[in-house]
């Protein structure tokens, strides 16, 4: 695992998290999806990360995406997203993992808009992200994900001997 903790960070974002398991699974590969939603922006960076959590309470960061909407179809061009229209980002983690996930563990998610301070900042007016300034920033990034937004997780039940 990447990264061990007692808690979880989903500031700026939202948690899911599988039913415990009652027998163990093995995660292994790369993890894709699909986010389906409506902005107000031209673009975001976000995060989508992968957790083990142990039947004792704790965190493994198994893997990570952290991805510029513009950018998540096609790094080598941007494709700008459209304010108050639907859109569609198919994703692909680029870091495997590999895990056995213990029954009585689960498999949790957790995506997130990027407002770190101390990474090049998207605040979503479609120029050039290093000329963008706060002032670009100061009508918030409204985000509504559709339910049919999902994660596909590569899984398969665990030898047990």
């Amino acid at each position: 695992p990447l990264v061990q903790s007692p808690s979880l960070d989903s500031d700026n974002g939202f948690a899911f998290a599988t039913e415990v398991l009652k027998a163990p699974v093995e995660v292994e590969g790369l993890f894709s999806g699909e986010l389906r939603f409506i902005t107000n922006k031209r673009d975001f960076d976000f995060d989508v990360e992968l957790y083990e959590q142990t039947p004792k309470g704790d965190y493994l960061l198994l893997s990570y995406l952290t991805a510029r909407g513009s950018l998540v179809r096609d790094r080598t061009r941007r494709h700008l997203l459209h304010p108050g229209k639907p859109e569609v980002l198919p994703f692909h983690s680029g870091r495997l993992a590999a895990a056995k996930v213990e029954a009585g563990g689960r498999i949790v998610v957790v995506f997130k808009i990027l407002k770190n301070p101390r990474m090049e900042l998207d605040y979503g007016s479609g120029q050039d992200v290093g000329d963008e300034t706060p002032a670009d920033g100061k009508v918030p990034l409204d985000l509504h994900l559709d339910a049919g937004s999902f994660i596909r997780i590569p899984v398969r039940k665990a030898d047990q001997g």
